[in-house]
C-alpha cells in the first residue's frame, strides 16, 4: 500500500488528512467516554 507515491500526491495527502482527522476526533470520543466512566 504505497498510496503516498501515487502521481497525485496532494490528492494522496488531502485522503491522509482527512483519516488522520477523523482518527483524532474518535480518540477524542473515547478519551471522553472514558473520563465519564471514572468520574
Amino acid at each position: 500500500m504505497d498510496r503516498g507515491f501515487s502521481p497525485s500526491p496532494g490528492k494522496a495527502s488531502s485522503v491522509g488528512a482527512r483519516w488522520q482527522g477523523l482518527h483524532y476526533r474518535f480518540a477524542g470520543m473515547i478519551a471522553d467516554m472514558r473520563h465519564r466512566e471514572w468520574k
